[in-house]
């Protein structure tokens, strides 16, 4: 928009110009005269005309410094013409001074900026270094640490042979304690690595997904928005989890029994989650399946019958509308 009236007043300002040149030269036609005819007085009455459309602060500033507008008689303005053009170079001289003075202090600016910005990009990589460095050499300190449990356990378990079960049961104990404590660290460095990294270089393995969604199905939606917003980073967004949900094979669909994933997980613990089926019946479109669910599937053996009502053409929606 204003780039439009900037444009706008740039024409009006050329019209106005060319038709002061042009009334000028209609009555340098109308006196049969030409243009080196001119005399001073009218030559100095179209540059100030001029002068007065192109620039009137200038022309204003001018008179402001040499003259009085008591005195408006014709010697004063034959005077105040040829001060003018006297006057008009050393004042421009002047402005071409200051621009460039501007223009050198822009300059320096600039490059301080840019100084300062690669000083700060060498810092922040100064800073990744080191953050990548510190996983590696806590994973050498769990790793050694690992190994002298390791040795302690087979110590232990030479002079405990003779000892009675309940020991070697506190013994996996201390053992399982011990591996749940390595994967903490290790999930500890992962996260700590994600919150160093910029917004725009997140990048999740597998394991912070898998976690991810496992805190959003056991924790829900508040408790899963409140690890995210205190370990900035750390975990995806909740559309990220959302996605990866809609994309695992765990989905369920109307009518779709998961007794495959009974063999497939041997889980010791049973979940059960609210009851979702609406009190109103409500009929939707269903996009990965390409089918409608919300009405009254057929009984097949016992069984209700998957992806009955799928469309393909709009004859089959009305079809099964009807």
């Amino acid at each position: 928009m204003g780039s439009a009236t900037t444009s706008d007043n740039t024409l009006d300002m050329g019209d106005r110009i060319n038709k002061i040149i042009s009334d000028y030269k209609k009555a340098i036609q109308k006196n049969h005269l030409q243009l080196r005819h001119l005399t001073t007085n009218e030559l100095s009455k179209l540059m100030e005309r001029l002068c007065q459309e192109i620039s009137p602060d200038t022309l204003e500033l001018f008179r402001n410094e040499h003259f009085n507008d008591d005195n408006n008689t014709a010697d004063n303005t034959t005077q105040e013409l040829e001060k003018f053009y006297e006057w008009m170079p050393k004042y421009l001289t002047e402005q071409d001074l200051k621009l460039e003075v501007i223009i050198r202090s822009k300059q320096e600016q600039q490059q301080n900026l840019s100084v300062v910005t690669q000083a700060l990009l060498n810092q922040n990589e100064q800073i990744f270094q080191q953050i990548q460095a510190q996983p590696q050499q806590l994973t050498q300190m769990l790793t050694w640490q690992q190994q002298q449990q390791a040795n302690n356990q087979n110590a232990q378990s030479i002079n405990n042979f003779n000892q009675n079960s309940p020991q070697i049961d506190q013994s996996d104990k201390q053992k399982d304690y011990f591996d749940t404590l390595v994967k903490l660290a290790s999930t500890t460095i992962l996260l700590w690595t994600m919150v160093a990294l910029s917004p725009n270089h997140f990048r999740f393995s597998e394991p912070v997904k898998n976690f991810a969604v496992c805190l959003y199905v056991l924790g829900g939606k508040q408790v899963y928005e409140f690890v995210r917003l205190n370990l900035y980073g750390s975990i995806p967004t909740l559309a990220t989890v959302g996605h990866l949900i809609k994309n695992s094979d765990t989905t369920f669909s109307e009518a779709k029994f998961h007794f495959e994933s009974l063999r497939r997980f041997h889980l010791h613990f049973g979940f059960c989650s609210e009851d979702t089926t609406g009190v109103i019946r409500k009929v939707e479109y269903e996009s990965k399946t390409n089918s409608f669910v919300g009405f009254a599937t057929p009984i097949d053996h016992g069984a209700p019958l998957s992806q009955f009502y799928r469309a393909d053409t709009f004859n089959d929606s009305k079809t099964i509308y009807d």
